[in-house]
């Protein structure tokens, strides 16, 4: 049986050993990268920018890096065509322009390792005011199928610019209501989100073609007795 002072010598020269074994493994460092290729641009009206990115590795042990994007400006999309990999590897961030209001944005490029090393790179976008509702704008022919076999006609749909956003479009509905709608630019899409007109709400969806001249969209009228009914819209300008 041992006694309390070689149990004692027994544990003290154990913790030893132990603090030894440990001290002796080395740690690796945190991983060292950096992202090369970050740079100021400007997206022209309904355009597009690339940036190849350079993750290097600057020290010796590399892990996963994935890459991310903040504060990012509406209507702008990113697409990376890879997010993450260990470097030294290259990505392509490409920035379409669909309906970004005209100014100067300031999104931060981040990359963040396995082990939560993190680089951080803003940059700036510039964009431009969008012109195509402009474009759109004018008087125009209208004629509505609905699928109960009502319909409409009208000779004088106005279509007007918000003075104070240019992606919108305001005009007079069918019943003498006014409606507006919003406009993506890029895709030549317009979007009428909903809202109250006269006695039932309305929403839709369509394109512009022929060079801002023919208007077309499907849109659903609901009303508050729980009925709803579906049409399709076709303007051309006069």
């Amino acid at each position: 049986m041992l006694n309390l002072g070689t149990f004692r010598y027994f544990f003290i020269t154990l913790s030893i050993c132990l603090v030894v074994a440990s001290c002796g493994k080395k740690e690796e460092p945190p991983i060292e990268f950096k992202i090369n290729g970050i740079k100021n641009i400007t997206i022209q009206e309904n355009g597009a920018e690339e940036l190849t990115l350079d993750v290097e590795l600057v020290s010796n042990n590399s892990e996963q890096i994935t890459l991310s994007l903040e504060n990012m400006p509406e209507g702008i999309s990113p697409n990376f065509n890879r997010t993450t990999d260990k470097p030294p590897f290259t990505a392509s961030l490409y920035l379409k322009d669909d309906s970004s209001k005209g100014g100067e944005y300031h999104p931060v490029l981040k990359g963040v390792s396995a082990t939560g090393v993190e680089k951080s790179y803003e940059f700036t976008i510039t964009t431009f005011e969008k012109t195509c509702a402009l474009k759109a704008a004018g008087l125009y022919h209208g004629t509505s199928t609905c699928r109960n076999g009502t319909g409409e006609n009208s000779d004088a749909n106005n279509f007007v610019v918000d003075p104070n956003d240019k992606s919108k479009l305001y005009f007079t509905w069918w019943n003498g209501q006014t409606v507006y709608c919003t406009v993506n630019c890029n895709k030549k899409q317009i979007i009428i989100p909903k809202q109250y007109v006269g006695t039932y709400t309305l929403s839709g969806e369509g394109f512009m073609d022929q060079n801002y001249t023919i208007i077309d969209f499907d849109y659903t009228q609901r009303f508050s007795n729980g009925d709803t009914l579906s049409c399709y819209a076709h303007f051309f300008k006069k």
